[in-house]
């Protein structure tokens, strides 16, 4: 069981050399195998494992073997690999397959083609550009003195005279390219335009090319140039295609329906979320553009896009000509942005997804609305047979969530953030189980009845995350606690992250049943089929928020309660439930700030504020309250 982030990380921390020698006062080699130096090396950083090979003779092997194959670059480490200082990873270079390049300064120029020449059989180079630099990449690098890349990413700096032409036309001396990348790191600042025979140029240069992701604006396509485009040779062998911050029409799509026949992913997300109105759209000539295609997108399977382009054309003509070429979507990635009208914009959302409910496997929507926007319809789905994940995050808007399970019936994963979470039949009633295994919450407002209901309903939940939620049902004020009732609920992990309850609670109690109960789906709906007659009651366990530490220097912490703490806090509850006096003392609602929370050593002061309790028939995991 852990309790917080912070403890996981250590866990995971790997142990240096330093801290080995510091903690153990006898010789490593008698204690450890060859084989377990081994692993410890993988798990250490470049400096340390050099350090380590020149301890001792039983020492130098197992760390100087453990050079990945994976190598990151920056101005700290380039300087002492090119002069030959860094000896570990010089003498092991040609084990490195995988080469990360990261903002090298203009002064460190002169070492990029001796870096080259040291690492001339790398399979793939990840390179990022430093800030404001004024030179371009292919003029600090020979890309013909890789002729065994496969896979090129190149992340720069956005200059007003950059040119992405240029950079294209040195790709040609990389003719084994699979997977090309050419992204912009501020996509704010105006990009180049590219034309489709630059694109076009691009694939004939790269025969081989399968993944193509590139940040540039595209520039539009003439109607004069639609007969030539008919005859632009396929490039059959790509299957996933990204084009961020692309000025998408009809004309683009027709173009890349075309020239990538057999695409399973499509992504026209960007970074923008404002545009205008596309001037002069005319769908009914739009979509007798594109149904002129003999097969748009018959392999689709995946797809990202806002509601419009970069440029403000709309993309339902995308969804329809689709849903009129019956392409079998998987998976729709639907972002809706700064809308003013929320009925329109949640009819979009449900005739958009719904135009391939049968075949949708996984779906994500995100709607962004205007701060006066209002929306009293919930976002309705059809019913998805085959639907497995759903996440829809959609700027504190109401959801159903026991619509959406009786909408799709096979669901595994739902994320709910952003949301009001509401029960459409607030009675909780039910027709059927439901085989949901994984639900998060965040960011959202809901209430207990939705937590317990899930519970009830889901019997085969087994990760439950609740993060930044805020509960409007509470009697906090009457019985001095809140209580999330999920006795139904064997979980394998709970997480509860940043409670936002309205009352600012810093006791936490865990319940679990001390007779785990069977059930099975034959079972009444909201009974379950049990091997013993009842429980034996509930064990809990007690947990408060805080800081503790120097002054200064305090942190947030959650420490479990001793028994005798524990007896102190019911027995203060049970006192006052026997007087029929409990004075509800509201502490200050929880937040990030330290201020807001009570130190450890005054932890008592906070029982005035109630608790709230976690009732499972199981847990073996759980993290609470940080």
């Amino acid at each position: 069981m852990s309790l917080n982030k912070k403890e996981e990380e250590e866990r995971g921390v790997p142990v240096t050399f330093y801290e080995m020698r510091s903690t153990c006062s006898f010789p490593m080699t008698s204690k450890l195998p060859h084989e377990i130096l081994s692993i410890i090396a993988k798990f250490l950083p470049p400096d340390t494992r050099s350090i380590c090979s020149i301890v001792c003779k039983q020492w130098q092997q197992p760390f100087q073997d453990a050079i990945p194959s994976e190598l990151s670059i920056t101005n700290h480490n380039l300087k002492d690999i090119c002069d030959q200082l860094d000896s570990n990873i010089y003498f092991k270079r040609h084990l490195v397959q995988h080469l990360n390049l990261y903002c090298i300064s203009t002064r460190n120029r002169e070492y990029l083609p001796v870096l080259q020449s040291l690492f001339p059989a790398i399979q793939s180079f990840h390179y990022v550009e430093q800030t404001n630099r004024d030179i371009s990449i292919e003029s600090l690098l020979d890309f013909g003195l890789w002729k065994s890349l496969t896979h090129l990413d190149i992340y720069i700096q956005q200059r007003s005279n950059f040119e992405t032409k240029n950079v294209l036309e040195k790709l040609s001396s990389l003719p084994h390219i699979v997977h090309f990348t050419f992204m912009r790191m501020h996509p704010y600042l105006a990009p180049s335009f590219v034309t489709w025979q630059d694109i076009d140029c691009l694939h004939n240069n790269l025969p081989l090319l399968r993944v193509l992701k590139l940040g540039v604006r595209l520039f539009p396509i003439s109607s004069d140039d639609i007969s030539t485009i008919r005859q632009t040779v396929p490039a059959n062998r790509m299957a996933y295609a990204k084009y961020t911050d692309s000025y998408i029409d009809s004309t683009w799509l027709f173009y890349f329906a075309l020239k990538y026949p057999f695409l399973r992913t499509i992504d026209f997300s960007d970074y923008f979320h404002k545009r205008e109105p596309y001037a002069d759209y005319n769908k009914e000539r739009e979509m007798k553009l594109l149904s002129t295609h003999p097969s748009f997108f018959l392999h689709l399977k995946n797809v990202y896009v806002y509601e419009n382009s970069r440029n403000g054309w709309p993309m339902t003509t995308f969804y329809d000509t689709l849903s009129h070429f019956s392409a079998p979507l998987k998976h729709m990635d639907i972002n809706i942005a700064n809308g003013n009208d929320g009925y329109a914009l949640t009819h979009n959302i449900n005739t958009w997804a719904n135009l391939f409910s049968k075949t949708m496997e996984t779906l994500d929507i995100t709607v962004s609305f205007a701060r006066h926007t209002s929306m009293s319809n919930p976002i309705t789905l059809s019913i998805y047979p085959r639907l497995t994940k759903l996440v829809i995050s959609a700027e504190y808007k109401s959801i159903e969530i026991d619509h959406i399970l009786d909408q799709c019936p096979g669901l595994l994963m739902l994320k709910l953030s952003k949301n009001a979470i509401s029960l459409r039949n607030p009675s909780s009633a039910f027709q059927s189980t439901h085989g949901l295994r994984k639900l998060y919450v965040d960011i959202s407002d809901t209430n207990i009845r939705v937590i317990n209901y899930v519970s009830s309903r889901c019997r085969q939940l087994k990760y439950l995350t609740l993060d930044k939620i805020a509960p409007k049902d509470t009697d906090f004020d009457k019985t001095g606690y809140l209580l999330f009732d999920m006795s139904f609920s064997q979980l394998n992990e709970l997480r509860m992250w940043d409670l936002k309850l309205e009352g600012g609670f810093k006791f936490f109690v865990i319940e679990q049943a001390e007779t785990v109960l069977q059930y099975t789906e034959n079972s009444p709906m909201g009974h379950s089929s049990e091997q013993s007659s009842s429980t034996q009651g509930y064990r809990s366990e007690w947990y408060h928020t805080g800081k503790d530490g120097p002054l200064g220097r305090e942190k947030k912490i959650v420490w479990k309660l001793k028994e005798d703490d524990v007896e102190f806090v019911k027995t203060y509850y049970q006192k006052a439930k026997d007087k029929n006096s409990y004075s509800y003392k509201p502490s200050k609602p929880q937040s990030d700030y330290l201020e807001d929370l009570t130190s450890k050593a005054s932890w008592k002061e906070d029982v005035y504020g109630g608790y709230v309790v976690f009732r499972c028939k199981h847990v073996k995991k759980y993290n609470v309250g940080l």
